[in-house]
């Protein structure tokens, strides 16, 4: 099931910018793991190599229960 966040914004990684500006990214990390959290979802699905590592320690960061996936990953999964 398809489930979209209502607070649809950036993870916070931008490029680098979690590297020059690492409060400021944290906070908007904070603020996806919980739009996150809110949907209920198991797996959350990008393109965007920088937002898998992002999610990814966000998940750990604040204790919230979910997987990153490239979303061709995720489609292999399913049809293989």
């Amino acid at each position: 099931e398809f489930i979209e966040m209502q607070n649809n914004e950036c993870c916070g990684s931008g490029g680098s910018y979690h590297l020059t500006h690492r409060d400021t990214s944290l906070s908007i990390l904070k603020n996806k793991v919980e739009s996150i959290k809110n949907t209920g979802a198991e797996i959350v699905i990008t393109t965007c190599p920088a937002c898998i590592l992002q999610l990814a320690e966000g998940s750990v960061r604040f204790k919230a229960n979910y997987k990153v996936k490239h979303l061709a990953t995720f489609i292999e999964t399913i049809l293989f």
